[in-house]
This record gives structure tokens, C-alpha cells and sequence, in this order.
């Protein structure tokens, strides 16, 4: 029993649906919990295994589909299985860590800005902003971290251990300067601070690109574009005319670049002192 626990993977055969499913629980209840077991099979027999396990991947085979509509993922040779796990299973574990990071940022940064500004009766942003923020001058960019990818396929398959990096382990800042920077009039803090605050997402964004795609392009161009003509359109809601000022363009700058430069100055000094394992492969295989 110890041996099995121990074990890096377990082949069960020659044993009930039943029998195979017991294993597969041990496994769950005793293995470190930070471990995830995954159970693979191809025949009916195999079901009960599969739907015990956290991830089931059914094959297609010639005992029939039971197994593989079962399953999480279906494949048809088991040969598939590498590509299927440090492959597409690395981009995936990667893109949806940097998606959830993100969104998740996208809705503390706006509400400590709220928070800070709570001294007032007043509502900081109108609704039609708060509803836009997360709807349309975000959207684009943010999801389209779903299409990053920091090394190529071949690579990825040529050096397994890429997928061990996977588990190691500004907001206030745009409200307070702002605060400082604006003039009297209330309407110029909202302009300043909630323009800074899309330049900021956008740009937060873009430090977490590693290899950009065309959609990625368009997503931040086309949320920016969006903010725009939201101001053309809101007029009400905006000066124009202080908007249109060097005095506008300033603070926005200075803000943002508060918020963002040390962040990127600290990626900067990262990639060239410590650099990860993944861009150390990808520059080694640019050079043969």
C-alpha cells in the first residue's frame, strides 16, 4: 500500500470498475494534498475510475467510447497524451492563472479608488463608467491573455520539466496622485483618475504578453478606441476642454507612469539577472 502511494503513476489491471476506483480514492485521500490525480482509460470497465479521479482522460479505442464520454478530455491514440498535458495542458493551467489575476485586478483597482473617495456623498464615476469598465474598456485586452504563450509547442514537448515552473509560487496609487494633481472642480479628478486607470490596465496587460498575437493588438486599441468615443459621446460627463489641455495630458502621464514604471523596470531586471527556465530554452533554441 505504501509503494502505491508513493508511486508517480499506478497501472491497474485485471481488477473490478470497483476495485480500480478504491485505488484511485486511496490515492486522493493519502497523496500530498497539492497532488492531482489523473486517471486514464479506455474501456467501460474504466468509468468508475475515471469519473473518482480530479481529471479523467478517456480513449478512444476498440472497447468503445464508454471511457472517453466519461471523461474530461477524450483523445483517440494514446500517443496524444503528451501533447494533451504539456502542451495544451501548460498553456492552459498559464492562461487561465493570467486571466483570473487579471480580472480579479480589474475589480480590486476600481474599488480601492471607490474606497478612497468614500469621504464624499458624491459617487466618484457614474454608473454608465463602472458598467463600461468591465464591459468594454477592459474586456478585449484581458481576455485575450487566453491566446499568450511563452514557449512554442516543440519546446514545451522537448523539456517536460517546463511544467514543474507552473507551481511556484497600484490602485491607491492612481487615486492618491490623483487627488493631488486634480483642480477644484470635481468632474477633472474623474476625468484624470479614470483615464489613468484604463492606460494602466492596458498597459498591466501588456507586461504579461510574452508572445503577441494579432487579436492581442487589436484588443488594446480597440478598448482604448472605445473610451474615446464613450467621451465624445458623454460629453456631459467630461470637460472637453480640460480634456483637450496639456494640463490634462500631464497628470494622466505622470500618473500612469507612477503606477506602471516600477513594475515593468522590475520585470526588466528580472528577465536580465534571473530569467525563467521557459525564456532561457526559447533563447536557446533561437540560437542553434
Amino acid at each position: 500500500m505504501e509503494s502505491i502511494i508513493e508511486s508517480p503513476s499506478v497501472v491497474v489491471c485485471r481488477c473490478s470498475p470497483t476495485q480500480k476506483a478504491i485505488v484511485v480514492d486511496l490515492l486522493k485521500k493519502y497523496r500530498n494534498k497539492k497532488v492531482r490525480v489523473c486517471a486514464i482509460g479506455d474501456g467501460g470497465n474504466d468509468v468508475s475510475m475515471i469519473q473518482s479521479a480530479y481529471v479523467g482522460i478517456g480513449i478512444v479505442g476498440k472497447k468503445g467510447k464508454q471511457a472517453s464520454l466519461a471523461a474530461a478530455f477524450s483523445i483517440n491514440p494514446f500517443s496524444y497524451l503528451t501533447r494533451l498535458l504539456f502542451v495544451h495542458g501548460r498553456d492552459s493551467y498559464k492562461r487561465t492563472a493570467s486571466l483570473s489575476q487579471f480580472i480579479i485586478h480589474r475589480g480590486v483597482i476600481i474599488t480601492v479608488i471607490q474606497a478612497i473617495f468614500s469621504f464624499t456623498a458624491i459617487s466618484l464615476y457614474q454608473g454608465f463608467l463602472l458598467v463600461d469598465y468591465g464591459t468594454v474598456y477592459t474586456m478585449f485586452p484581458v481576455f485575450s491573455l487566453v491566446l499568450d504563450q511563452d514557449v512554442p509547442a516543440d519546446i514545451a514537448l522537448l523539456y517536460p520539466e517546463l511544467y514543474k515552473e507552473l507551481a511556484k509560487g497600484r490602485s491607491s496609487v492612481i487615486m492618491y496622485v490623483g487627488l493631488i494633481l486634480f483642480d477644484a472642480d470635481f468632474i477633472h479628478v474623474v476625468s484624470i483618475t479614470f483615464t489613468a486607470l484604463i492606460l494602466t490596465e492596458l498597459l498591466m496587460v501588456a507586461l504579461a504578453i510574452q508572445i503577441w498575437h494579432i487579436l492581442m493588438v487589436v484588443g488594446e486599441f480597440l478598448s482604448f478606441t472605445c473610451y474615446v468615443l464613450s467621451i465624445v459621446i458623454f460629453q456631459s460627463h467630461f470637460d472637453i476642454r480640460f480634456l483637450e489641455s496639456w494640463s490634462f495630458i500631464w497628470r494622466v502621464v505622470a500618473i500612469t507612469a507612477i503606477s506602471c514604471l516600477p513594475l515593468y523596470i522590475l520585470k526588466y531586471m528580472q528577465t536580465k539577472f534571473k530569467p525563467p527556465i521557459h525564456e532561457k530554452l526559447t533563447q536557446y533554441a533561437t540560437l542553434k
